[in-house]
Order: C-alpha cells, then sequence, then structure tokens
C-alpha cells in the first residue's frame, strides 16, 4: 500500500502594516487620532518606566526585573482592544499593557519594589502585575498556567452569557507545556471566547498550530503596533461575537528594525501628530517610583494573610 506524505508547507509571512521606516505598506487600519495619540503615549510611558525599573534592579532596590524593552507594540495593541470589563492575563513582560490599561503607574512601581502598598501585598515576584480592580488577573511562576486560567474565566463568561474576552500573553517557548496543549484543546472543543497571543522570538513558527485546535491562527509582525491592534480587534470581534478562540503569533524579529517606539514615531511624524512631553512625562514616572521606594516593606506577621481561611501566624501556629 502507498503512503502518502506531505511536505509541510511554509507559514504566510508576519503581517505588517508599516514598514522598517515607519512608511505605509497597505491598508492602515481605522484608528480615531486621539486612540493613536493614546497608544503612542503608552509606548513611551512603558518603554522609559521600564528603563528606569530595569536601573533600580541593577542597583540591587529591586529584586527581580524582566524587561519588556521591544514589547511595547504588542503591549499597547492589547490593552487598545481590550474593554475594561475584559480581561487580561499577563506574563513577565506585559508591563506596557499594564500601562495601556491605565493601572497609576505609582502602583505599578509599588508592586515592582513589593511595598506594603503593592496590590499583592509583597508576595510574588516583582515582574508580575496584579491589579483585579483593573481585570489584571495574579500570574504564576509556572509559565503557562495562565493559559488554562485565561480559558476558564472565559468559559465561565460564556455559561454566564456575558461578553467577557480573556486574553493570554505569553512567550515562544511555552507551547511545549501541556498547559498550552490543555488551555487551546479546550478553547478550541467549546468555542471559548479567548485570545492567546504570543510573543514569539524562536525560529519555529507558532500560528500553524492553531488548525489543529480548532482555533484561527494569526501570524503578526510584533513591532508594527498598527498591525497588532488590527489582529487584535479581530480576534477580540471573533470572540465577543461567539466565533471562537484565535491564537495570535507576534513574531518579533531581530536586529536594526526591531525598535516597535521608533517605528510607530517615524509614522507619526509623518501624519504630524502632536509629539509627547517628555520631560513632563519623566517627571511622572519619577515621582511614582520615588514614592513607592520610600514606602515600608510588608510586616512580616501579615505572611499568611488571605491564604487560609483562618489566621495562622509567620511560626505556623493558628
Amino acid at each position: 500500500m502507498a503512503i502518502e506524505t506531505r511536505e509541510p508547507s511554509e507559514p504566510e509571512a508576519p503581517r505588517s502594516v508599516l514598514d522598517g521606516n515607519g512608511h505605509v505598506v497597505t491598508a492602515v487600519p481605522d484608528i480615531p487620532a486621539e486612540r493613536l495619540t493614546a497608544l503612542h503615549r503608552t509606548m513611551v510611558v512603558a518603554r522609559r518606566l521600564d528603563d528606569r525599573l530595569a536601573l533600580w534592579q541593577r542597583q540591587g532596590a529591586i529584586p527581580f526585573h524582566l524587561s519588556a524593552h521591544g514589547h511595547e507594540a504588542v503591549g499597547a495593541a492589547i490593552a487598545h482592544a481590550l474593554d475594561r470589563n475584559d480581561w487580561l492575563f499577563g506574563g513577565f513582560r506585559d508591563l506596557p499593557a499594564v500601562v495601556g490599561r491605565g493601572v497609576p503607574l505609582e502602583r505599578i512601581a509599588h508592586q515592582a519594589f513589593g511595598s506594603r502598598e503593592a496590590p499583592s501585598k509583597g508576595r510574588v515576584l516583582p515582574v508580575y502585575q496584579i491589579h483585579r480592580d483593573f481585570h489584571i488577573a495574579s500570574a504564576s511562576a509556572v509559565g503557562a498556567a495562565h493559559l488554562v486560567h485565561a480559558t476558564g474565566v472565559a468559559w465561565a463568561a460564556r455559561l454566564r452569557s456575558e461578553p467577557t474576552v480573556a486574553l493570554a500573553s505569553f512567550a515562544g517557548g511555552v507551547v511545549a507545556s501541556g498547559e498550552f496543549h490543555a488551555a487551546l484543546e479546550f478553547a478550541g472543543r467549546f468555542g471559548v471566547p479567548v485570545i492567546f497571543v504570543c510573543t514569539n522570538l524562536e525560529p519555529e513558527p507558532v500560528a500553524p498550530r492553531a488548525d489543529g485546535y480548532g482555533l484561527k491562527g494569526i501570524r503578526v509582525d510584533a513591532v508594527d503596533v498598527l498591525a497588532m491592534v488590527e489582529a487584535l480587534e479581530f480576534a477580540v470581534a471573533r470572540a465577543r461575537g461567539g466565533m471562537g478562540a484565535t491564537l495570535i503569533e507576534a513574531v518579533m524579529p531581530r536586529g536594526a528594525e526591531s525598535d516597535p517606539v521608533e517605528r510607530f514615531e517615524r509614522y507619526l511624524r509623518d501624519r504630524g501628530a502632536p509629539t509627547i512631553d517628555l520631560p513632563a512625562t519623566d517627571r511622572e514616572i519619577e515621582a511614582a517610583i520615588e514614592g513607592a521606594s520610600q514606602a515600608p516593606m510588608p510586616d512580616p506577621s501579615t505572611l499568611f494573610s488571605d491564604v487560609w481561611s483562618t489566621a495562622v501566624s509567620p511560626s505556623g501556629e493558628a
């Protein structure tokens, strides 16, 4: 019996709206001017805040920080596409999405320093941003656990007939995990209104895997904020319209053309868009960091607060 064999087809190239110089190469999504300004501000504030937090980490004031440098287009587009009632399940490098969701900068800084005023009360890695009132869920140090959590929240919303969408953001290395398979399998099987955004620096494409789970797969240039907005708005509309889950692969290029902030600013300059007041932005960031750096650390006696149903002392005694 002859056995049919097929060579795997090449994945389609990541979609771009802007080239490396910020010039338009295809149709531009319809985004109002004030939204373009908001996207730009989110990217700039996130970049400059991230740089300051990285500096404090090198000085030993912050115990752990993973830079989101270069991820600004992905995060800003996520924040732009989601409504306030939608849920974000972020990863290590989603500071731009947190900024874009409107979380106050000082609260972000408190979380980074692990101060008593931090939403997590200093109990998780500082790089995780947890802000329940902004629908930014707690994260897990297990790299892919939040994909399952996002799928569960989206499934619950569907069971309640709520128009809520959940989005999980993660890195390319996560696709080797069992949680990745479980989340996408369930989402595809039951048409869950969830979006998976993989920022991929690995050579192996991720979006083609979507077919095997019954999801829509899209490859996008991760440095092009307009292409990211277009893909995310499409995925949100699909999810909210009952058409199921989407896997977006944000392909992160390497080299001189890999700065999303510079690329978008070139596009805005060609349009004559107003510039951001950088000195005022820096003062806002410095004030936030100064307030957080001076805040007291959590009281050790609160270590088990909100963990057990009955009060437990740090020594383990009830």
